[in-house]
């Protein structure tokens, strides 16, 4: 029978019954959807007959929404995760209607090859892409408050994990003389930038807003101060943690990213942070080599050796290399 002749609306159904209901309602949706369709049109194959190279290609027309209903293209680890259940279709399609080679294991659309068929449609995140929307955001905001969105994204750069690590940093935290902060037990070395925004956001009472000013609190000893209009003082302390770590969350939404068009968050800037430390130490040429690298148990120790130097919370060595993958250069 010819693969043409299957619907591919159709068999996704039949292979989405065939899994757990809680499984197909989940990520159902991330593959059926309008993008296959319109694609399939554009040229002229279902699903099935597809070639490898044709599925990446489809899977990079695909979008996600934020929740102010802008849209993004996909990630890299968005792809990754697209492909995995596509490469499950595939091989449920082999096993119940004709044996053909699953296109999804093709090393051509995995790997190093990802950022390179990635890399024509979308910037490498860098440095100089993180110094230019420190530019934009100073460019556009007033000083006071650059300089604390400013402090944020070189913290996450330079070392600090996640949002609640800024939360939890204490003044005790802070070595002066030697510019350099604990995290999670850790001493990270503060740049003399950062240094010089976390003491001044650190000594600020309030700072002006378009509409009034909001007054600078330290959140149970932290260390970082925190914005609050005056009327919600008395509440400012019974907030629990998790609600001023995803108060820095919500300002790069709304701020960065929707006001400016910006795309940028917390796990990128660290990932680069960490990315660039490898490049200091090693050199670029065998930074991306080691990321780049497969089945190689030497390669895997030096290159876990230098995430715990850093402090980096992923230990698995194959979704490091991945998520590490969107800053190796292929051009």
């Amino acid at each position: 029978m010819s693969r043409g002749k299957f619907d591919t609306q159709s068999l996704l159904s039949e292979y989405f019954e065939t899994r757990p209901e809680t499984t197909a309602v989940k990520i159902r949706g991330q593959i059926d959807r309008p993008e296959l369709y319109e694609y399939e049109k554009k040229i002229g194959k279902p699903l099935v007959d597809m070639e490898s190279l044709e599925i990446a290609e489809m899977l990079k027309s695909f979008s996600n929404k934020s929740f102010t209903n802008k849209t993004y293209k996909i990630s890299y680890r968005t792809y990754d995760t697209l492909l995995s259940i596509l490469r499950d279709f595939f091989n449920w399609y082999i096993d119940n209607y004709e044996v053909i080679k699953n296109p999804c294991n093709d090393k051509k659309i995995k790997g190093r090859n990802v950022v390179a068929l990635f890399a024509d449609s979308s910037e490498i995140f860098t440095r100089e892409s993180m110094e230019d929307a420190i530019e934009r955001i100073r460019n556009s905001q007033l000083e006071e408050y650059a300089d604390y969105q400013e402090a944020i994204i070189r913290m996450f750069y330079e070392g600090f994990p996640e949002s609640i690590d800024i939360v939890n940093l204490k003044d005790e935290d802070i070595n002066h003389e030697k510019k350099t902060a604990i995290v999670r037990g850790r001493e990270i070395q503060l740049s003399n930038r950062l240094y010089e925004l976390l003491v001044k956001i650190h000594n600020m009472e309030e700072y002006p807003a378009y509409r009034g000013y909001y007054l600078m609190k330290s959140y149970r000893g932290s260390y970082f101060k925190f914005p609050t209009r005056a009327k919600f003082e008395n509440e400012f302390e019974e907030r629990p943690p998790e609600y001023w770590a995803g108060h820095i969350s919500r300002l790069f939404n709304r701020d960065i990213k929707q006001k400016l068009d910006i795309n940028i968050n917390a796990r990128t800037l660290y990932l680069l942070g960490f990315y660039d430390f490898l490049v200091e130490k090693v050199g670029k040429e065998e930074a991306d080599r080691l990321i780049m690298s497969v089945r190689n148990s030497d390669d895997t120790k030096k290159m876990l050796a230098l995430a715990d130097e850093y402090g980096v919370i992923e230990q698995n060595i194959t979704i490091l290399k991945k998520v590490l993958l969107p800053f190796v250069e292929t051009k």
